[in-house]
């Protein structure tokens, strides 16, 4: 998806344990950073849509998954 509300890396987590080295991290961004992304709710739901469609148009996702991140973005409170 083209419509980040996080950092992924997949750099483990120091030194813990070994499962946890293995996954990664993920880093929700705060608010401030959302808000400059998405001022407003539908400048999200409106570039999720929009990354969804082209992301099944294309085939890397399937129309019955893109129907559920689409709900997911309007029920996400993203923007507000």
């Amino acid at each position: 998806m083209d419509v980040p509300i996080a950092t992924l890396s997949g750099e483990g987590q120091g030194e813990s344990e070994i499962l946890c080295q293995t996954y990664g991290t993920t880093r929700l961004f705060d608010q401030q950073t959302l808000a400059q992304l998405y001022p407003d709710p539908q400048s999200y739901v409106s570039a999720v849509h929009e990354s969804v469609n082209d992301a099944v148009s294309k085939g890397y996702l399937l129309a019955p998954d893109g129907e559920l991140i689409k709900a997911w973005a309007v029920e996400s409170g993203i923007g507000q």
